[in-house]
């Protein structure tokens, strides 16, 4: 996925670098406040392509998509707290 991810916000003007499982940004030291909103404005429109297409294409079956990366990431947390919290109650107690 952070192929995808770079993919799309370079084609949307905005250089990033991917990396195994992470998205890296680095903005250089002068820059001013606009240009920060571009990228967060840039990344947030490349998350929501990316995982709507994922999405479509059945790789992300757990989650429905509701058109932001904020709803993806609300579905993303109830996913992974029903995951964690079934995990923790089969876990065996140590004494």
């Amino acid at each position: 996925m952070p192929a995808r991810l770079r993919a799309a916000t370079l084609a949307r003007g905005v250089i990033v670098r991917a990396s195994a499982d992470t998205i890296v940004v680095c903005p250089p030291l002068i820059i001013q406040p606009k240009e920060i909103d571009l990228i967060a404005e840039t990344l947030n429109a490349a998350i929501d392509q990316v995982t709507g297409e994922l999405i479509a294409e059945g790789a992300l079956p757990c989650l429905q998509w509701r058109g932001s990366s904020v709803g993806l990431l609300v579905a993303a947390d109830a996913a992974a707290e029903d995951i964690i919290g079934a995990t923790v109650a089969r876990a065996p107690r140590s004494t």
